[in-house]
């Protein structure tokens, strides 16, 4: 009978020269050969992203006598830095387990990355109108593939990674309501709503590396 220390903090391992994958799916945290301070630089970046969504709010940045189209471009930038990263190291950590889900991850690594970079072009050089027709395509992408990887999160594994698939998932839901029924950026409380999750969410993908003295 596997033990409870087995289920609660399994790491990615090889048996063998790396010929059998570890068949473990209760799966805590992953292995990486990123630093702590590396990560710790990438989870900083991700949740100040999240945050300057909020400066980007009508009634704030009206207030702070901004269009908020800085805060929205600088958002972007830092959750492609910080947030892509993370996706990346969990990739990585995640080689040597059961269900590496590497097409997922691939999928949504680069549709995220490529919806904020094309975002991030648009706004940079006010091209409005490329966005307009452009965005809901690029952000579809993302979101779809986004979601299908936390839903394989949750399907494959149990405990610490299918809570991580439940967060994405519910990230990824929130957000995308909030945007069809046009509250992002325009209701407080719903941008409060929507960043506090996203918060979470990248606290939780945070959690799931193995570094000593993790914390800051």
């Amino acid at each position: 009978m596997e033990s409870t220390e087995n289920k609660t903090h399994s790491h990615s391992h090889r048996h063998h020269h790396g010929q059998h994958r570890s068949e473990n799916v209760y799966v805590y945290q992953v292995e990486t050969n990123v630093s702590k301070n590396v990560l710790n630089l990438a989870f900083t970046a991700a949740v100040l992203g999240q945050l300057l969504f909020f400066l980007a709010n009508f009634s704030i940045s009206a207030v702070l006598g901004s269009d908020g189209t800085s805060f929205v471009l600088l958002a972007h930038f830092l959750r492609t830095v910080g947030e892509g990263f993370l996706l990346y190291c969990l990739m990585k950590g995640m080689a040597s387990l059961r269900y590496p889900l590497k097409p997922y991850f691939i999928a949504a690594i680069f549709f995220f990355v490529l919806f904020h970079v094309v975002t991030c072009i648009c706004l940079l050089f006010n091209w409005t109108s490329f966005l307009g027709d452009a965005g809901v395509f690029f952000y579809m992408a993302n979101t779809i593939t986004y979601f299908a990887l936390g839903f394989k999160l949750k399907q494959k594994y149990r405990d610490s990674m299918a809570k991580l698939g439940v967060t994405m998932m519910t990230y990824i839901i929130l957000s995308m309501a909030l945007s069809l029924i046009g509250l992002n950026g325009a209701n407080i409380y719903a941008d409060l709503a929507c960043i506090a999750v996203g918060v979470f969410y990248i606290v939780t993908l945070r959690d799931r590396f193995d570094v000593n003295d993790y914390d800051f």
